[in-house]
């Protein structure tokens, strides 16, 4: 009788601690409200007047959603990408972008969009856009 109970003891403390485990996992992904990754800015020098936005494409580039080991699901590259450049160009403090580019390819479609986003983000805030690898 004691080994089941033992048994089920162990039992009970595995799951608590695996549950446990998953929601701190969850509680602290970087996703907003909107389910977009939250921004974050920081100072290097002098005051915060002016900016220069950063934009992480990293991954391959598609325009499908994309799920994680866990099975939560993100938002598509593209649709973070016209997201942040939507933020990039309503902030009037924003004067240029960068983006970082780590991603080993993807789609010629999805390759497409982004780039007519980001040409279109050119002509209508008249900011210039970098790109680093």
């Amino acid at each position: 009788m004691t080994s089941i109970r033992i048994f089920s003891l162990s039992l009970i403390v595995f799951f608590s601690l695996n549950l446990y485990t998953c929601i701190s996992f969850f509680s602290v992904l970087p996703i907003g409200k909107s389910g977009f990754p939250n921004l974050e800015e920081v100072v290097i020098q002098g005051k915060d007047d002016d900016k220069i936005a950063m934009i992480s494409i990293d991954g391959v580039i598609s325009d499908e959603t994309r799920e994680s080991f866990f099975g939560v699901k993100s938002e598509s590259p593209i649709s973070v990408i016209k997201e942040n450049l939507k933020r990039a160009q309503a902030d009037k403090d924003v004067k240029a972008v960068i983006l970082k580019v780590n991603s080993p390819g993807g789609t010629v479609t999805a390759s497409d969009i982004i780039y007519h986003e980001i040409m279109e983000f050119r002509r209508v805030s008249n900011k210039p856009v970098m790109t680093i690898f």
